[in-house]
């Protein structure tokens, strides 16, 4: 082999080192870009399970405020029930009084009225 042929060969060898060189390089630069993506998705997923888990505590506070609310108005119910009762039975209460007051009150009228008329005879 020639000097020549020794010299194109080495050349050669060269350029395709110094393309192997790049391409590492770039194989490197990409590597560490994928890195970094890996890194944004890892703490965008935990941020994501991090909200999953204050959105999760914060359903089960709003759950048990309901739970409380729904409890109120069912007391409040049985109070109202009650009031209405306690008014319906007032009420009968009254409408006897003024019964029994006109029931008086015409007996009344009625011994007036042969009061009046033992007097006119």
């Amino acid at each position: 082999m020639s000097l020549q042929k020794a010299n194109a060969a080495l050349g050669e060898k060269a350029e395709e080192v110094a393309k192997l060189k790049a391409e590492i390089t770039d194989l490197e630069v990409k590597h560490a870009e994928l890195k970094v993506e890996r890194k944004q998705l890892e703490q965008q997923r935990e941020e994501k399970d991090s909200q999953g888990a204050q959105q999760q505590t914060e359903i089960g506070q709003l759950h048990a405020k309901l739970l409380e609310a729904e409890r109120q108005v069912g007391e409040l119910q049985g109070r109202l029930k009650e009031q209405r009762q306690l008014s319906g039975d007032k009420l009968k209460d009254r409408e006897q009084q003024a019964a029994d007051l006109q029931l008086k009150l015409s007996r009344a009228e009625e011994q007036v009225d042969l009061r009046l008329s033992l007097c006119g005879s």
